[in-house]
């Protein structure tokens, strides 16, 4: 909706106003009430304009723990076999980096596949995986390169996205949205890699100051990203997200079509076979000993 800012001056001013008034009701009516509010939130001109106050959501509604515990689980065993994997094929890295859970933000309540079906939901250009992904859970995503995601938001190319808190809050996605899912959609994690070729023309005493110089660097920006996804999670949902829960019918519905993507990835190539059985049998000895 367009709100009129009331800045016109000079003759004439009072007659516009009154032949746009009724044009103005007649959209707003009409108009979604979330994009009425984002608009008093950013602070825009407008009849409806007041001042709106951050909503404080108590710390024990940020989901994840439980998930959080599992990661740290998985990676005691499985961090080392990746870096040597990446040692073996040529590449020098100095420690992986959590990157949190990827949780669906959206403009519209999304439950089940089905509601997620029905958005336009965002895909990062040129990740193969997701996109097989995606089409394996029925899918028909938007492809763009992540500097359009904005853009694309604010004209409604876009009304949905998978990310992790952190992102949607510094690059300023979650400011077009208006419902975060209660579901830790994918966990991801990053590096730095450097080939060998490049890292081998250091002076040996140089490798080694700069392996322990990154190394403890990565350790502790390991350490505060976690943190730091929790602060920003609640920092969207103290902007206003809505936490949406899934019912257990509808959780199980997404694990088994999760269950099925995953192991089409292996068929294809994508993910090997042996790392994913380690996964599940570290996840079943944790959940077993949790319990």
């Amino acid at each position: 909706t367009v709100a009129v800012r009331g800045e016109e001056a000079g003759r004439g001013r009072d007659a516009r106003r009154e032949r746009g008034r009724g044009e103005r009701g007649a959209r707003e009516r009409g108009a979604p009430r979330r994009r009425r509010r984002r608009r008093r939130d950013r602070g825009e001109a407008g009849d409806d304009a007041r001042p709106q106050r951050a909503r404080v959501v108590p710390r024990g509604e940020r989901p994840g723990e439980r998930e959080h515990a599992e990661v740290d689980a998985a990676r005691a065993e499985l961090d080392p076999l990746i870096q040597q994997g990446l040692e073996d094929n040529g590449w020098v890295s100095f420690g992986l980096v959590d990157g949190g859970f990827a949780y669906i933000m959206s403009a519209n309540p999304v439950r089940s596949l089905d509601d997620l079906r029905d958005q336009k939901l965002w895909l990062p250009s040129g990740d193969s995986a997701s996109a097989n992904a995606a089409d394996t859970l029925g899918l028909s995503p938007i492809v763009l390169n992540i500097g359009s995601v904005l853009t694309s938001l604010q004209t409604g190319a876009v009304n949905a996205f998978a990310a992790p808190p952190v992102a949607a809050l510094t690059l300023q996605w979650y400011s077009r949205v208006d419902y975060v899912t209660d579901l830790p959609l994918l966990y991801t994690y990053g590096l730095l890699a450097i080939h060998k070729r490049h890292f081998d023309r250091l002076a040996e005493d140089d490798r080694a100051v700069v392996r322990r110089v990154l190394e403890s660097a990565f350790d502790t920006i390991d350490r505060d990203s976690r943190e730091q996804n929790k602060d920003a999670f609640q920092a969207v949902r103290n902007q206003g997200l809505e936490l949406v829960k899934p019912s257990d019918e509808q959780r199980a519905e997404w694990k088994r079509y999760a269950d099925k993507a995953t192991n089409e990835l292996v068929e294809e190539g994508e993910l090997s076979r042996d790392m994913l059985d380690r996964l599940h049998r570290i996840l079943e000895a944790h959940r077993d000993t949790a319990e």
